[in-house]
């Protein structure tokens, strides 16, 4: 096990963060130790060098900044960690794939549409199924679609607020729910897929 000084298991101990989530990144490469944290899920990099304001424990977020000047960066990691439901829904109006994650993801369309999520009010979930660690399965997946990305900008209906939906897809629906299901050695649950997809996609490949 990588053995850390006095402070460095204090800062740990204050993020309530385990030791076996460091990465011990000396001698690497920024560009390369990043690269190695999401591979490894890992939270933190141990680097060669303190950050500019000096900081001894010398832990790095995978954004690069020190943990104990961007605290708020541990949150994130720790929100892949925790298990939930990751889904794939439909919208035929944009026809785009969206692959999100949710705690209850039944009620997650209704949310979509009730926000009209990337300017669209038609969205139907297609597939759903329960992981440990569900943010980093739905991170995975994503990753996998990149070359699909198609973020779009939209208003957030009664809110008034002008936001970019980054979880969208081009691609077909059978695409986005095999990404997701490529990392079923994850899942804590059977897959769920409407009794009706057939007509779903049906309507969805209608000119």
């Amino acid at each position: 096990m990588l053995k850390l000084t006095d402070d460095q298991l204090r800062s740990l101990g204050r993020h309530k963060l385990p030791v076996d989530s460091v990465l011990d990144a000396r001698g690497m490469r920024t560009s390369d130790w990043k690269i190695e944290l999401k591979r490894q899920n890992k939270s933190l990099a141990l680097v060669d060098s303190p950050c500019q304001k000096g900081h001894a424990a010398r832990l790095r977020l995978s954004s690069g900044h020190c943990v104990e000047c961007s605290p708020q960066g541990v949150a994130h990691w720790k929100r892949h960690q925790v298990p939930g439901f990751v889904y794939v829904a439909v919208s035929r109006k944009l026809r785009l794939v969206k692959i999100g994650i949710a705690q209850l993801a039944s009620e997650r369309a209704d949310a979509l549409i009730k926000d009209e999520y990337g300017g669209a009010d038609d969205w139907q979930l297609i597939y759903r199924r329960k992981f440990d660690k569900a943010g980093w399965v739905e991170a995975k997946a994503q990753t996998s679609l990149a070359e699909y990305s198609s973020p779009r900008t939209y208003t957030r209906k009664h809110h008034g607020k002008s936001v970019t939906a980054r979880e969208l897809f081009s691609c077909d629906y059978s695409k986005a729910i095999g990404s997701v299901e490529s990392l079923c050695e994850h899942a804590l649950g059977d897959a769920w897929e409407p009794a009706d997809l057939a007509r779903i996609v049906a309507r969805l490949e209608a000119p």
